[in-house]
């Protein structure tokens, strides 16, 4: 019943607005998306993101990007109430530094539409005394969301021990890396259509040896969502603060990861934490920014990784647990299985 009540308000409530309107969560698709390690680590990545989809959080994090550059992501959310998938990797053709593309699609399909199954007797338009809804005249409609993200990194202050050398390992010793990501959304919700463009900036730099920072305003000049009826939903900036650093523990082959943000708005933080024994195996726990505690396992090789996350919904909620699975795999793997070299 709470999830009928749930999906039927986050549908109809949508169709009301009929002006410009100042929204928190119209461009949530790209906050609720990210790959395994994202959603374990309670999506603290402003400074400690890597992987091809981690642009989400920080687009200066393209420069983290591994060999394992092409990631597919498959997320189940409220007992499978909300579905999406995303595909992410990088451009390199056209330019000599890469853009990172970033795809999502969500859905939310079997929403139900009671505006038209109140039998009033009292003609108030309100659910009184013996008053029910008719079954007979609820219908569903569903929701789907395309975003598109598009972005690129610069390195705007090298640091004198780099040089002209531009792997990961040394593009993070002191640079500072400015990003821009550039994203579009297309959100049909039942009969309606809406569309919008908006844009994050990021920086991220090295402090110390192990300790990484990084700043990030996502809907840097607002993010604008234009209806077909004329509704306008606008998102206003966020700024977001993140540190990161990783310590190897004495003795063992152990190393403990740790990262933090807070969202300076709303002074909500979101925090993880990351165990990688041997280089191979990665266990992951986190806090997102409302509170939701989430954990993970990922399993990494040197053109594979395959990782899980768990995100415990509030018992309070009755909506139930999410869960994400997401592959990543060096495409050069691919194409040598598809066209393995001659030999001479």
């Amino acid at each position: 019943m709470k999830k009928l009540i749930f999906l039927s308000f986050f549908g109809i409530a949508q169709f009301s607005f009929s002006e410009t309107v100042f929204v928190k969560y119209g461009w949530q698709i790209f906050r609720n998306a990210g790959d395994g390690r994202s959603l374990a680590l309670g999506k603290a990545l402003t400074a400690g993101g890597k992987g091809s989809s981690a642009s989400l959080w920080n687009p200066a994090n393209l420069v983290a990007n591994t060999e394992k550059s092409f990631t597919y992501v498959h997320q189940s959310r409220f007992s499978g109430v909300i579905s999406s998938d995303l595909i992410s990797f990088p451009i390199h053709k056209f330019t000599s530094k890469p853009f990172g593309f970033i795809l999502i699609h969500e859905e939310v399909p079997g929403i139900p539409d009671t505006r038209y199954a109140l039998l009033d007797e009292d003609g108030d338009g309100k659910l009184n005394g013996n008053e029910r809804l008719d079954s007979k005249n609820v219908t569903e409609f569903s929701q789907h969301q395309w975003g598109v993200y598009l972005n690129r990194s610069w390195i705007i202050n090298k640091s004198p021990a780099m040089g002209s050398v531009l792997s990961q390992k040394s593009v993070l010793l002191g640079d500072v890396i400015f990003g821009i990501g550039v994203k579009g959304l297309i959100h049909q919700l039942g009969n309606h259509t809406g569309t919008g463009f908006g844009l994050d900036a990021g920086l991220r730099t090295l402090f110390w040896k192990r300790v990484q920072a990084g700043i990030v305003i996502q809907d840097v000049f607002t993010s604008w969502l234009v209806w077909d009826n004329g509704t306008k939903e606008i998102v206003t900036p966020r700024v977001s603060l993140g540190i990161s650093g990783n310590y190897d523990l004495p003795l063992i082959p152990i190393t403990l990861g740790l990262m933090a943000d807070i969202v300076i708005e709303t002074e909500e933080f979101r925090m993880g934490m990351e165990w990688t024994i041997k280089e191979n195996i990665q266990i992951r726990f986190g806090r997102n920014e409302t509170g939701i505690i989430s954990t993970g396992l990922g399993l990494v090789w040197s053109d594979i990784e395959i990782s899980y996350a768990l995100q415990f919904e509030p018992e309070v909620s009755s909506l139930g647990s999410s869960h994400l699975l997401s592959f990543s795999i060096n495409p050069k793997l691919i194409m040598s299985k598809i066209s393995p070299p001659l030999d001479n």
